[in-house]
Formats: C-alpha cells, structure tokens, sequence
C-alpha cells in the first residue's frame, strides 16, 4: 500500500486518540461536529493560509508494504505510479519522502525514482528504544523520469 501526503500532514501514529490538553489560558480538544463553521472559517481565510497553499505544488510522500511483499519492487513501481500522478496530474513541482537511515532498502528505492539525498533528521524517532536518524529526500518535476516497465524490481 503507497500512501501520498499531499499536504504534508503525517504522523507515525496517526491511531493514536487526539488527547484534550489543559494550559493557564487554553484547552486543546479534539474537533466536535459543533466546531464545523469555525474551522471552516479558518480555512477559508486567505491570511491564516498564507503559507499553506495548494499552489505551492510541493506534497510529500510515505509508502509501507506488508513484509512479505518486500524485495520485489512494488514500492518502487508503486511510488513510481503516485510520483507519475503527482508531477502530471496534480502538476506538483516536488515531492517529498523520508526513510529510517537503517532502513536502506527504503532509500534505495528513492534513490532509485531519481531523489535526491537533502540531509538528515538527527534523532528524529525512537524505533523498538533506539534512537534513529532519517533522511530527507526530495525530487523536482524536472529531475523526473519515469522508470521503463519492468525496471523498478532490484
């Protein structure tokens, strides 16, 4: 399964229940069906959005496969796929995609879709009580070249 953030909203535990937060002059909860007008006033003000802009044509992207479906280059022909999508459909101009630096399979299928190694993310998670580092990787609509058919397994 490929999972495409187009707004850059993600989390890695993204089940996790939206707690309700007490501080001296607020109370952060989750949303109710009675906040609906005033988030929808928020996101309808050019001034709070500024800085979030669908015509920014930037996104981000994740994919995470079942175990027994590693090796064979569905991540690869998958994200292939979304970044196709991505470049042409939505007419992004870069998308996006970080990996475990432990996870190196992970980064060779970036690597592999023509990303381009932008930096590390010291400590960025703690992974089964280690502490792990990512990498960011980035592709721009200009670097992009599909793969040819057949090429994505490896």
């Amino acid at each position: 399964m490929v999972m495409a953030f187009p707004f850059g909203i993600h989390t890695a535990h993204m089940s996790l229940p939206t707690p309700t937060l007490h501080t001296v002059r607020l109370l952060l909860r989750p949303f109710t069906q009675a906040d609906t007008d005033a988030i929808f006033a928020l996101h309808s003000s050019p001034r709070v959005l500024r800085y979030w802009d669908p015509g920014y044509r930037s996104a981000r992207m994740g994919y995470c496969l079942d175990d027994a479906a590693w090796g064979q280059g569905f991540a690869t022909e998958a994200a292939g796929a979304v970044l196709q999508w991505a470049f042409y459909t939505l007419d992004l101009n870069r998308v996006q995609a970080e990996a475990d630096t432990r996870n190196t399979a992970s980064g060779r299928v970036l690597e592999k879709l023509r990303f381009v190694r932008e930096g590390t993310l010291r400590e960025d998670c703690i992974v089964d009580g280690e502490v792990s580092d990512s990498w960011v990787y980035g592709l721009l609509r200009r670097e992009w070249k599909p793969l040819q058919p057949g090429s994505a397994a490896g």
